[in-house]
């Protein structure tokens, strides 16, 4: 296995069939890729009568790449030019950088001008973007979506996954359950994520069972122009540049805090939030990863398998993606000439990342397995279930 300094994951999210375009314009190394998936937007309707109509759905496509450092604004530019995400509501990309990045023998890297010694660069101190990420049952996603944007978010986006934990251990216990979850992405900056993260926590209710996680992931590099509301009418503003403007004013988002209560009479309590239900929050004193793992959809199973039964982790992810490369960029017929990828994630703590890297190392030797990475990013905030 190889382990790769100064590497960062980088996110598009774009309209539905715009891989044809990014393979012909920003696949241009000899090792040059991208793992593509499909997802929905999330447009609600402006009407007061229309909020009761499920919210609009558009068809989006998730463009994940692991690049190293020195390519990323090379290829935020070349996204930004042809997917045209200048223009309203036309997509969004991010950038993560990686806490670190293996991979086997016959997976090739994005080719890197830093030299093959170099440093890890340190993690940035402060971040104007983060995307909040919630997992969840599809039949939430609709209503976290809309309090996402009533509090001033662009419109969410999520990718369809399946989900793997203790209960997939317990033999007639996995029937109760449904494998198919949501992986919802908000993105927002640094002045607007507690007030989204707040009004999604309430909205979701993470505390209790069954109800998925959440989770923030900082953003060192991005641009988010997505839609949220859906207008028949004209306006000179968007509800997103309404509630930055207001943020911008006030110089804080103490505004948008929605939990006054009236006691009658003269008693009022504002921002007390002591009505809500508790929220089991992880603590930040031991930083947390996302751990992502992808190979070939044939060794999806055994590496489950292994996560849950072996490792033991508690919980993962998986979402199945188109691998292309740029040997895919001629071809006419991209969706018949193409590898079959799983994305398999989980939330951990770093010692704990630490121990699967090591772990999954000398799985990858005793089993063969050369074309697989694995890497992490952090993540903060992480609020789930506890007992």
């Amino acid at each position: 296995m190889k382990e790769l300094n100064n590497m960062s994951r980088l996110v598009a999210i774009l309209p539905r069939n715009s891989a044809a375009n990014i393979v012909e314009t920003v696949l241009t190394e000899a090792t040059s890729h991208a793992m593509i998936y499909p997802a929905r937007g999330t447009l609600v309707r402006e009407r007061w009568y229309q909020k009761f109509l499920p919210v609009i759905s558009p068809e989006q496509e998730h463009v994940l790449m692991l690049l190293p450092n020195d390519k990323i604004e090379e290829v935020i530019y070349r996204l930004i030019e042809v997917s045209n995400l200048r223009q309203n509501g036309a997509g969004a990309v991010m950038v993560t950088p990686c806490r670190h990045f293996s991979c086997g023998d016959k997976y090739a890297p994005w080719p890197s001008d830093l030299p093959a010694d170099a440093p890890q660069e340190p993690e940035p101190s402060e971040y104007d973007l983060w995307a909040i990420n919630y997992i969840a049952q599809p039949e939430q996603s609709d209503q976290i979506c809309k309090a996402a944007i009533d509090a001033g978010a662009h419109g969410p986006s999520i990718n369809y996954c399946e989900g793997r934990g203790l209960r997939d251990q317990l033999l007639l216990l996995r029937l109760t359950r449904e494998q198919t979850k949501e992986a919802m992405t908000v993105i927002t900056d640094s002045i607007g994520v507690d007030g989204i993260f707040e009004s999604m926590v309430e909205a979701a209710q993470p505390n209790l069972p069954g109800r998925g996680i959440m989770y923030k992931v900082p953003v060192s590099k991005g641009m988010v122009n997505l839609p949220g509301i859906f207008s028949h009418a004209r306006n000179s503003a968007s509800m997103q540049q309404i509630v930055r403007a207001l943020d911008t004013l006030t110089g804080n988002n103490n505004w948008r805090d929605q939990g006054i209560v009236d006691f009658s009479l003269d008693g009022k309590a504002a921002g007390l939030n002591f009505i809500n239900h508790l929220v089991y929050r992880v603590d930040d004193e031991e930083p947390h990863s996302s751990f992502h793992i992808a190979l070939d959809r044939s060794q999806e199973d055994d590496m489950k398998d292994f996560l849950l039964k072996e490792v033991g982790v508690y919980g993962l992810t998986v979402t199945h993606c188109m691998f292309v490369g740029q040997e895919y960029k001629n071809r006419s017929a991209l969706s018949h000439n193409h590898q079959e990828r799983s994305i398999i994630k989980t939330i951990v703590k770093n010692t704990t990342a630490n121990t699967i890297k090591h772990l999954l190392n000398k799985y990858a030797e005793e089993n063969s397995v050369e074309d697989i990475c694995f890497f992490s990013v952090p993540v903060k905030d992480v609020l789930t279930y506890s007992r």
